[in-house]
């Protein structure tokens, strides 16, 4: 299975080059304008670190979640409406290779993403590059597998691609600024609710790595990051005997 797996994602990797740095650059852009216009005064008063890392945090999350929101959710239902899913799992044998395949290949064009991202952020802002890398860089391989797993459950859902996209692009920038601007104060119910969003877990694990490596502990509860990615986990291998590889929207 590995080796069918390798073949695809050298597959992938080609159709990605041939569509140009397009997604890139927008992947890249929009995250970094939102920052800058957000935090413009960071540019004549450089902040502590812990403050800055609220912001980053953030930006990380809302990079991670649309690397698999897009790039491997939406990528999965492209190949199922234009029925290279069925032609590719009849090739190879099994639907795992190839969804196997698509899950490096946004771990690669992902971490190079977010090392980018970090770093023209990190020297636009005068912030500790190497402290930031070091963080966002783990925190991208902590959280991969959980949100990965997350998104086959929006595939296994009878949706185009087009609906996927659309609302996905609707609610990521909002989930992006609740998760910036929330303190994280008031009712713990209405605290927990907040973690149905994938932004705010994988920016809530990205403040505790960096506790962790700043300071040796945190004040996170790291026994609920667990057990949401654990439920994030179940729910992707639950699901995943209901990924269609026919379209059932799209005649193929």
């Amino acid at each position: 299975m590995l080796k069918k797996a390798y073949e695809f994602f050298l597959f992938y990797n080609k159709i990605i080059f041939r569509e140009g740095l397009g997604n890139y650059a927008w992947s890249l852009i929009m995250p970094l304008l939102i920052f800058v216009s957000i935090k413009i005064n960071w540019f004549f008063e450089k902040p502590s670190f812990n403050e800055a890392i609220v912001f980053f945090s953030a930006i990380w999350s809302y990079n991670i979640v649309n690397t698999y929101l897009f790039g491997f959710a939406g990528r999965i239902s492209i190949f199922r409406e234009n029925g290279f899913l069925r032609s590719f799992t009849y090739v190879a044998g099994d639907k795992k290779p190839i969804i196997l395949s698509l899950f490096f290949t946004q771990i690669l064009h992902g971490l190079i993403t977010i090392i980018i991202s970090t770093s023209v952020s990190a020297v636009l802002f005068n912030i500790d590059i190497f402290k930031l890398l070091f963080i966002s860089v783990l925190s991208f391989f902590i959280v991969s597998v959980p949100i990965s797993m997350l998104m086959l459950v929006l595939v296994s859902l009878p949706i185009t691609t087009a609906t996927l996209n659309s609302v996905g692009s609707i609610i990521m920038l909002p989930a992006l600024f609740i998760t910036m601007f929330r303190d994280g104060g008031g009712n713990e119910i209405v605290n927990a609710l907040f973690l149905i969003s994938p932004v705010e877990y994988v920016s809530l694990v990205c403040r505790a790595l960096t506790d962790m490596v700043i300071y040796g502990n945190t004040r996170a509860d790291i026994s609920l990051l667990l057990w949401i990615s654990l439920i994030y986990i179940i729910l992707g291998a639950f699901f995943w005997r209901f990924i269609k590889i026919s379209s059932k929207t799209v005649r193929t």
